[in-house]
């Protein structure tokens, strides 16, 4: 390898921190190779900044620097919360579309809202729910009209907003939500060079991202469903690059499998 050669490249996430010129091209010079916006937390306005901000560091530094727009997709998450909620082991929750949760006939100390509306028609008797990045662990007893009963298995304080992960259950929601469609409008009108589809799934949820950007950008597959693996093959074929996001993959596998499904999917 020749001296100065990197095989990794430097993605950077930005956020306001990063929007002054002079801290901006730093980073370009520092050896960043990319800029990420994410979606998730980015208005049409911001993601129109940051692309400025990249086309004018490397034009000042001499150095190419790709923009990547990471869409938000759709997470389930836990919803507004008056204050945080006290998870204590063997508890009882009921976990609830928000839209739902004050005409349920359960004590709203144990009510847990969910942005996901469909959430009592994936989950069964016996299945794991997992909130916070895995923090807190609940086993689904019963679905009584359309409350999810949930024993806790974990304790603490839970925040509003926070992640939540159904290991093993295919989840129907669609991989494209109205506000991905609307952030490929503005990758698109800004020329972002690279689209990353998050929760992907299968081979469809990719196909469906290559409809709506219309060869726009380049497109990358966001491995961080443990479903994704059964299709890989498939998925990896419809993408120009993939991301293994470690970090999801580990809240719905076992840690030890993580390294060498990592290194599978680098080898395909």
């Amino acid at each position: 390898m020749s001296a100065g050669f990197r095989r990794a490249k430097i993605v950077s996430t930005i956020g306001p921190s990063s929007w002054d010129p002079d801290v901006f091209n730093g980073l370009v010079q520092a050896g960043a190779d990319a800029v990420r916006v994410n979606f998730s937390h980015s208005t049409p306005e911001i993601a129109e900044r940051i692309a400025r901000l990249a086309r004018e560091a490397a034009e000042s530094t001499g150095r190419p620097l790709a923009v990547i727009g990471d869409l938000g997709g759709p997470k389930i998450r836990v919803g507004d919360l008056d204050a945080p909620i006290e998870i204590r082991s063997r508890a009882r929750y009921c976990l609830v579309p928000e839209a739902d949760a004050p005409s349920v006939d359960h004590d709203p100390r144990l009510t847990i809202p969910t942005t996901y509306e469909e959430i009592a028609e994936e989950v069964e008797p016996g299945g794991r729910i997992l909130l916070d990045d895995g923090r807190f662990e609940f086993i689904v007893d019963e679905v009584v009209d359309g409350c999810v009963i949930m024993t806790a298995r974990s304790e603490g304080e839970l925040h509003e907003h926070k992640g939540i992960n159904l290991p093993g259950v295919g989840v129907r929601a669609p991989s494209l939500t109205e506000k991905d469609l609307a952030d490929i409008e503005v990758a698109r009108e800004h020329k972002f060079d690279y689209l990353a589809l998050s929760f992907v799934r299968r081979v469809e949820d990719v196909q469906a991202a290559r409809r709506a950007m219309d060869k726009a950008s380049l497109l990358i597959a966001k491995i961080e469903k443990a479903q994704a693996l059964d299709g890989i093959n498939e998925i990896l074929r419809e993408s120009d690059a993939v991301m293994v996001a470690r970090g999801d993959l580990g809240v719905e596998l076992p840690y030890e499998e993580v390294p060498m499904i990592q290194k599978r999917i680098i080898r395909l």
